[in-house]
C-alpha cells in the first residue's frame, strides 16, 4: 500500500497480497502436519479477513476446530494429572503431562516433582535395613511417606522392620547381652511388639529380677563380695544400681579386715574390738565368735602384769587404757587395782617438784620399801647411807640468780634411786681403808714407814702443825683428790662386794636440794644458814680454820648433813663452765645427764668452811684439776642401789 502511494500503478496489491497468503498457507499446513496445530492456527489468523483466500479460510476452520479439540484434550489430561497426584502417584501424572511444554503445565507441577523426589528418598531408606536405624527414625519416616502417600500401603515396610528387630534381639539374647536386647526392643511401642519380643523382655526381666534377690540374700548375709560377682554377671546397663552400695560395703569389709589384721598384728586391743564391732554390724553372726580379741586380750593382761613387777607403770597403765569396757573382766580389775597401788605407791617415791620435807620423807620410805631394804644403813667401814629416790626437778639457777655458769635452768629426771652419804668421808673412815691419813700421802706409807721403822727414826707427818688441819676420826677428810677418792671408791667397791662410786653432778644437786627450788635446801633466807652449814661466818670468822666434826649441823629433808659447807666435794663429772651458751649442761639430755665426755677439770660442789654464803647455794657450781688437793675439799659417796 505504501509502494503503491509512492509509485502509482506500479505495485498491483491484490498479486503480492495472494502470494503472500499463499506462503503463510503453506507454512500453516506444515505445523498443522507437525503437529503444532496452535501455531498453524496463529500463523492464519494473521491474514486480515478481508485477504483471506478460500483456502486460507478452509484451512482456517479446520486449525481452529483441531485447537478446541487440542484444548479439550488437555483440560483433560490436567485433570487426570491432578486426579493421579492426589492419589501420590506423582511419577505417573509427571509421565502424563510430560510432553507438554512448561506454559501448558498445570501450577501444581514442580510441587509433585519434590513430592516425588521426597518419595523417592524415604523409600530408599526405608527399603534399607531397618536395624541401621531407631525405631523412632523408621516410623517418623514412615509417618512422611505416609502423609506424601496417604493412600498407600505400608505394612510391608512395618512387618519386615519387626522381622529384622526380632531376629537381631534373639541373636543378641543368645549371645547374652540382655542390656542390647532391652534398648533395641523398649524402643518400639509396646502394641506393635511381636509375641517373641514380648517374651524376650519377660524373660529377661525375670532373670535380672532373679539375680537381684539372689544377691540380696548374699548381701544380707554379709556377703557382699558375693553379691557383687552376682549381679556383674548382668550386662552393664541392666544391673541394679544397689550394686554401687553393695561394691561399698564389700570394700569397707576388706579394709576393716586390713586393719584388723594390723591392729592383732600391733596388738592394738581397741582398734581391734572396734573393727569387729562394724564388721559385725555389716555382716551380723560373722564375727561375734572371732577368738583374736579373747587371745589378744590374754597376752596383753600378761604382759600388763609382768610391767607391773618389772615397775614399769607408765607402760601397764597404757596397756589398761588401750583394753575396751566391754572386755573389762575380773582379771583386768585385779590388775588395776594393783596398777593403782602402785601408782600411789611411786607417787610418794617420786613426788612432783618441788615438794615438802615431809613428802621428802615418805618419798624415802616408799623407795625403801620397794626395794625391800633399810632407809638409812651402815656399811662395814661405819659411813652411813640413806636412800635418795628417783625423780625430776628443776637444775640450776633462774634468770636474775647466781652466776652464768649455773643457766640455763632445765628439767633434769633421776630415772633410779640410789644411796649417799648421810655426811662426807670422814678422816677416820678414809684412814680406816686406806691406812693413812688423808692430809697425808700414800707415800708417806708406802715410801718411808718401814724404812724410817728400819732405822729406829720417826717419820715425819706431812702437813704437821698445818692450821688449816684439824685432827679427828669424825672430822671430814681433806686434802683427797679426785683421783684418790675415785681410788676410795673402787677400794671400798672390792672389800663390800657393792659398787661406790662420787654422785655425778645431777645426783648431788638433786639430793643437796631435797625437793626445794630456793637458793639452799632450807629457804632463801641466809640467816639460817648457819644452823645447816660451817661457812665462813662461823669458821673462818670465828677463828676456827679447818674443816669440822660431820653431822653436827641440820640436816636437809633427805636427812643429809652439810651439803652446804664444811668441805667442798667432788662429783664424777668433768666440769664445763660454758654451761649457758653452748656446754653440756644447756644441751644435756633431760634424763640422768653424765656431764661432758672429755676435760681437764673435776667438778665441786656444796663450798666450804672458808667460803661466803653465795658458794654454798644449791646451784653453785665450781671445778678443779683431778690431782687437786686442799684443806677445803672432801668427798661424798654413792652406793649403788639396782
Amino acid at each position: 500500500e505504501r509502494l503503491d502511494e509512492l509509485q502509482p500503478g506500479r505495485w498491483p496489491a491484490d498479486v503480492a497480497i495472494q502470494q503472500c497468503v499463499e506462503v503463510l498457507v503453506q507454512r500453516s499446513i506444515a505445523l498443522q502436519t507437525g503437529g503444532d496445530v496452535e501455531a498453524a492456527l496463529q500463523c492464519l489468523e494473521a491474514v486480515p479477513t478481508s485477504e483471506r483466500t478460500a483456502g486460507c479460510r478452509e484451512q482456517l476452520v479446520q486449525l481452529q476446530q483441531q485447537v478446541t479439540d487440542l484444548q479439550q484434550q488437555m483440560t483433560d489430561l490436567q485433570q487426570q494429572a491432578e486426579q493421579l497426584a492426589g492419589l501420590g502417584h506423582y511419577q505417573q501424572a509427571l509421565d502424563l503431562l510430560a510432553d507438554l511444554g512448561e506454559s501448558r503445565r498445570p501450577r501444581g507441577w514442580s510441587g509433585w516433582r519434590s513430592s516425588q523426589a521426597r518419595v523417592q528418598q524415604l523409600t530408599q531408606q526405608l527399603s534399607q535395613p531397618a536395624l541401621k536405624f531407631s525405631w523412632q527414625e523408621l516410623t517418623q519416616w514412615l509417618q512422611q511417606l505416609q502423609q506424601l502417600l496417604p493412600n498407600g500401603s505400608f505394612q510391608r515396610y512395618v512387618g519386615q522392620w519387626l522381622q529384622d528387630y526380632q531376629s537381631a534381639a534373639e541373636d543378641l539374647d543368645q549371645a547374652g547381652r540382655w542390656d542390647e536386647v532391652v534398648t533395641l526392643l523398649t524402643g518400639i511401642p509396646e502394641d506393635e511388639r511381636t509375641p517373641v519380643m514380648v517374651q524376650l523382655l519377660r524373660g529377661i526381666e525375670q532373670r535380672v529380677t532373679a539375680a537381684s534377690e539372689a544377691a540380696a540374700a548374699l548381701a544380707a548375709g554379709g556377703d557382699y563380695a558375693a553379691a557383687v560377682t552376682r549381679l556383674q554377671q548382668l550386662p552393664q546397663g541392666l544391673r541394679p544400681t544397689v550394686l554401687g552400695e553393695y561394691r561399698s560395703r564389700s570394700e569397707r569389709v576388706q579394709q576393716l579386715q586390713a586393719q584388723l589384721d594390723a591392729a592383732v598384728a600391733s596388738e592394738q586391743l581397741s582398734s581391734v574390738v572396734q573393727c569387729l564391732e562394724v564388721l559385725e554390724g555389716l555382716q551380723p553372726g560373722r564375727w561375734r565368735q572371732d577368738a583374736r580379741p579373747t587371745q589378744l586380750l590374754d597376752r596383753l593382761l600378761t604382759r600388763c602384769e609382768q610391767q607391773l613387777q618389772q615397775g614399769t607403770l607408765e607402760a601397764a597403765a597404757a596397756l589398761l587404757q588401750g583394753i575396751p569396757g566391754s572386755l573389762h573382766a575380773e582379771r583386768y580389775n585385779e590388775l588395776q587395782a594393783k596398777l593403782q597401788q602402785q601408782q600411789a605407791e611411786r607417787a610418794l617415791r617420786e613426788p612432783s617438784f618441788p615438794f615438802s620435807a615431809t613428802a621428802a620423807r615418805a618419798a624415802q620410805a616408799a623407795w625403801a620399801k620397794h626395794l625391800g631394804r633399810a632407809e638409812e644403813w651402815t656399811n662395814t667401814l661405819g659411813m652411813k647411807f640413806r636412800v635418795i629416790p628417783a625423780g625430776t626437778f628443776l637444775m640450776g639457777s633462774p634468770n636474775g640468780q647466781g652466776f652464768e655458769n649455773e643457766r640455763p635452768q632445765h628439767r633434769v629426771t633421776i630415772c633410779k634411786p640410789f644411796g649417799l652419804g648421810v655426811h662426807t668421808v670422814t678422816q677416820g673412815q678414809w684412814q680406816k681403808l686406806m691406812v693413812y691419813k688423808a692430809w697425808q700421802g700414800e707415800e708417806f706409807v708406802k715410801d718411808g714407814s718401814d724404812l724410817l721403822k728400819f732405822f729406829g727414826l720417826r717419820a715425819v707427818r706431812w702437813w704437821q702443825g698445818e692450821e688449816f688441819v684439824k685432827d679427828g676420826s669424825d672430822i671430814a677428810a681433806t686434802y683427797v683428790s679426785w683421783d684418790r677418792a675415785v681410788s676410795f671408791c673402787q677400794k671400798l667397791s672390792a672389800s663390800e662386794g657393792v659398787r661406790y662410786r662420787l654422785p655425778t653432778e645431777v645426783e648431788w644437786e638433786w639430793s643437796c636440794r631435797a625437793g626445794t627450788n630456793t637458793k639452799y635446801s632450807f629457804g632463801d633466807d641466809e640467816k639460817q644458814l648457819g644452823k645447816y652449814a660451817w661457812y665462813y661466818s662461823n669458821a673462818w670468822d670465828k677463828g676456827e680454820k679447818y674443816a669440822h666434826a660431820t653431822s653436827q649441823k641440820s640436816a636437809n629433808p633427805f636427812g643429809l648433813h652439810d651439803m652446804h659447807g664444811n668441805v667442798w666435794e667432788w662429783c664424777q663429772d668433768w666440769y664445763d663452765s660454758d654451761w649457758y651458751d653452748s656446754g653440756w649442761y644447756a644441751k644435756s639430755a633431760a634424763t640422768a645427764p653424765a656431764g661432758p665426755s672429755s676435760g681437764s677439770s673435776r667438778v665441786l660442789r656444796g663450798g666450804s668452811w672458808s667460803d661466803g654464803s653465795a658458794s654454798l647455794r644449791s646451784a653453785y657450781r665450781d671445778g678443779n684439776a683431778p690431782d687437786f688437793r686442799s684443806h677445803l675439799v672432801g668427798f661424798r659417796v654413792v652406793c649403788e642401789l639396782e
